[in-house]
């Protein structure tokens, strides 16, 4: 605002001060986004060959019609139901046959280690201010006198 000044003195004109706006351009540092980080599992199949074994009878001689000749196949279940699985007369003989399986086991290692951090980025931009300033205008009328 234009302020008129009295004269200090007798002899000094008056005074008019005039102001201006000024621009102050600094910056501030705000919040601008979060950032959140998860873990997920991912899983996927995957399909392992495993080498499994079992154990068969073999008889020594082989038996069998191969060997024998005879077109009759010896029926192993059909004997041991008719006896049952012990005999006292020691006719029969139990042979426990075993066979593998596979079996999974999981075990959770660390593969890699990931680190986090911030980088900060500078960058020049221009901002708009508008400001505003006091002119003198004199205006002159003229007298007759």
């Amino acid at each position: 605002m234009t302020t008129p000044q009295k004269p200090s003195g007798p002899d000094d004109p008056p005074l008019i001060v005039l102001h201006e706006q000024r621009d102050r351009v600094g910056v501030e540092r705000v919040a601008c986004g979060i950032v959140r980080f998860r873990r997920r599992i991912v899983t996927e199949t995957q399909r392992i060959e495993v080498v499994v074994r079992r154990e068969v009878l073999e008889f020594d001689p082989p038996l069998g019609p191969a060997a024998t000749g005879a077109d009759e196949v010896y029926d192993v279940e059909a004997d041991v139901a008719a006896d049952g699985p012990e005999d006292p007369s020691g006719r029969t003989l139990v042979v426990d046959l075993h066979a593998e399986v596979p079996v999974v086991s999981v075990q959770l290692r660390p593969v890699e280690r990931v680190r986090v951090g911030v980088r900060r980025v500078q960058a020049t931009g221009q901002v708009p201010v508008t400001v505003a300033r006091e002119q003198v205008q004199v205006d002159v009328w003229a007298t007759d006198r």
